[in-house]
């Protein structure tokens, strides 16, 4: 039922109604004129009867954000994840507190996306990169729609948001000179071992990409030595369970092909490793690659700090150091160098399609794109 009454100069209109949660009202002012304001009213009616649930709007954001991630998302992704989507939850509620979600205009969500930008709510304040916060939008954006969906909302106002880019934030992923990433690869090489299973995780993603949960997941029978493959079937969770988890996504689950060099290092410890089970009477019924003589499987920590010891080993100045996650751009980079294709790369990474690759390591593409005009010119002037 709705009633018209004039306020002043303006019109108001206020519509109630009843449904299974109890009876509601809402008000809107400010028309000027009372045919304005009937026809506000008539639209709120028909959206009513078909089924539209307009009390739920007066929630707050951060209300509909918790019961959609948690309905949706929860138990269906890795932990770190997860940790991501409440991560969004308390910085939603940092600044938008008890807003209802009717109250969140487009710009209204575009002055939360500049300020989160820019790092407002950090201290000191600190920008973020531009992915982090094109994730945070993707994640609401994907409720949003959810929402239009149930008739709560009925327009998208993370619709065409403007991410700004920092130019002071960093977003290029870094990665190792050549010279720098064949010391650290002989290094790692000519270190690997049984009782240093960290140098061999090193030397493993310098000549694999892995991500390094893929590489502390590996297990003995993913080495084929004889066709000189190896195998990534499943991750280890070193946050967590300490224990194997799925890949990243089907994609991931993928047989690329390794160098000799590489089959003969894990050769030399496998055989180190089974001398020592059998010497200290211990099993792994897993076959974990990376478990090591203090009884469990390596840490992710001792993998990231042995890479560092390794480039200060290397005398490489600790501003072009790179983190574990580096190694897998570095591979990248190194293939893309030797000319291997897009393609083929994107499929050893385990990306669901090349977009991804093209997206993540656009500016490596652009580093030999000067070298590559080169060889096209050259191939067009021997026809």
């Amino acid at each position: 039922m709705a009633s018209i009454k004039k306020r002043g100069s303006v019109w108001q209109a206020r519509v109630t109604w009843q449904d299974e949660t109890g009876r509601h009202s809402k008000s809107q002012s400010g028309f000027r004129t009372k045919v304005e304001a009937v026809t506000y009213a008539q639209e709120m009616e028909v959206n009513l009867s078909r089924g539209a649930k307009i009390a739920s709007a007066d929630r707050p954001l951060v209300w509909h954000f918790h019961r959609w991630w948690t309905t949706y998302k929860q138990g269906h992704n890795a932990p770190i994840t997860e940790e991501r989507y409440g991560l969004i939850e308390r910085q939603l509620d940092a600044y938008f507190h008890d807003a209802p979600l009717s109250d969140i205009t487009p710009t209204y969500w575009q002055q939360f996306i500049n300020d989160f930008s820019v790092g407002k709510d950090r201290d000191p304040v600190r920008p973020r990169s531009r992915d982090t916060v094109q994730k945070l939008n993707g994640y609401v954006r994907a409720m949003v729609k959810r929402l239009v969906n149930e008739q709560v909302l009925y327009t998208d106002f993370t619709f065409d948001v403007e991410l700004h880019k920092d130019r002071t934030t960093e977003e290029s992923v870094k990665y190792l000179e050549l010279p720098d990433f064949k010391a650290v690869t002989q290094y790692a090489h000519d270190h690997a071992r049984f009782t240093s299973l960290s140098t061999l995780a090193v030397y493993v993603a310098t000549q694999t990409g892995l991500r390094i949960s893929e590489v502390l997941g590996l297990t003995w029978p993913d080495i084929d030595a004889k066709r000189l493959t190896l195998a990534v079937k499943r991750t280890w969770d070193y946050s967590h369970t300490k224990d194997f988890a799925p890949t990243k996504n089907a994609s991931s689950v993928r047989t690329i092909a390794i160098p000799q060099s590489l089959v003969e290092v894990l050769g030399t410890v496998h055989s180190q490793q089974a001398a020592w089970m059998i010497k200290n009477g211990v099993r792994d019924e897993r076959q974990c690659i990376f478990f090591g003589n203090l009884g469990k499987v390596i840490t992710a920590t001792s993998c990231g700090k042995t890479l560092k010891r390794i480039q200060e080993q290397c005398k490489i100045p600790e501003n072009k150091q790179i983190t574990f996650h580096g190694l897998r751009h570095t591979h990248v980079s190194y293939l893309l160098s030797k000319g291997v294709d897009i393609y083929y790369i994107s499929k050893r990474l385990g990306h669901a399609n090349v977009a991804i690759t093209l997206k993540v390591y656009s500016h490596l593409l652009d580093t030999f794109k000067k070298e590559q005009e080169t060889n096209t010119l050259k191939a067009l002037s021997e026809l």
